[in-house]
């Protein structure tokens, strides 16, 4: 047992992530689950990511500025824009808050129920070594749960055909869910899907700043050399998400369908 948590790894070894494309979404027509008949594949989309919290332009080119001279000296233009600043922020002080919006439309004519769930973020999504990769598992509990213990094999299947948790090396801690985190069991239940209808899954999780700055600091290369002239920077974040949705069961004990590929930036305020 562990918890909902995002792991991030620099260049993973997962062909869908080295190109644009994204993961190939067929599937094996001989996995039927521990109920019997496989449902019509539903529709899984994600929305824009929307920053809930998170460092803005102006603090991030305060907490570059130190960085700037390691390699060479600043010029008077920069070093008086570093200095109009004000103190660098420390890392931890970058806390980042992302909403995962997820729109679950089916067309089948039962109802179907969402029991588990696997994001996959990729920020700057074709950077190959520079990119971060991670993925961030949840076990969807009953709705009047007391508490929502989280287990890797909700994010596994034996299918080839769609991403699951083993496509992703662990390497360290990147995000949390922030329902976990707060025992806000409500927002961890599972998810009916009404009969050619739909349901949503919005997902708050939390991501650690360090990986966030140091992905700025190897990609962002417009930005930081935009400071080293005296200019006032703009960051760019963009970012890749897919993943899985486990129905009718977690793990091998479901039916695994893809979450469809989305991307875009993250919108960081100026101040």
């Amino acid at each position: 047992m562990t918890m909902a948590r995002l792991w991030v790894g620099m260049s993973v070894g997962l062909a869908s992530f080295a190109g644009c494309g994204g993961v190939m979404h067929s599937m094996h027509s001989d996995h039927t689950g521990q109920h019997g008949t496989r449902p019509s594949a539903p529709h899984v989309t994600v929305a824009p990511l929307a920053l809930t919290l998170g460092p803005t332009q102006a603090q991030l080119a305060a907490y570059f500025c130190p960085f700037l001279g390691v390699t060479e000296p600043l010029s008077s233009a920069a070093a008086a824009a570093c200095r109009s600043r004000g103190p660098a922020p420390e890392a931890d002080d970058l806390a980042v808050n992302v909403r995962i919006d997820a729109t679950i439309a089916s067309g089948n004519p039962i109802r179907l129920q969402a029991s588990s769930a696997l994001f996959v973020i990729t920020l700057y999504p074709g950077a190959g070594a520079n990119q971060v990769v991670g993925a961030l598992c949840l076990t969807l509990c009953d709705a009047d749960a007391h508490e929502c213990p989280q287990t890797d094999e909700a994010c596994r299947t034996s299918s080839t055909d769609v991403i699951d948790l083993g496509d992703v090396a662990p390497a360290h801690d990147f995000m949390s869910s922030v329902a976990f985190a707060e025992h806000r069991w409500a927002e961890l239940a599972v998810r009916d899907v009404p009969a050619h209808g739909q349901t949503s899954l919005v997902v708050d999780a939390a991501l650690s700043a360090e990986p966030l700055v140091t992905a700025i600091q190897n990609n962002d290369t417009e930005a930081l050399s935009a400071m080293r002239a005296g200019h006032q920077p703009t960051f760019v974040v963009p970012y890749a998400v897919e993943g899985t949705i486990w129905v009718e069961g977690r793990g091998n004990d479901g039916f695994a369908y893809p979450i469809e590929r989305a991307t875009g930036t993250l919108e960081l305020p100026a101040n």
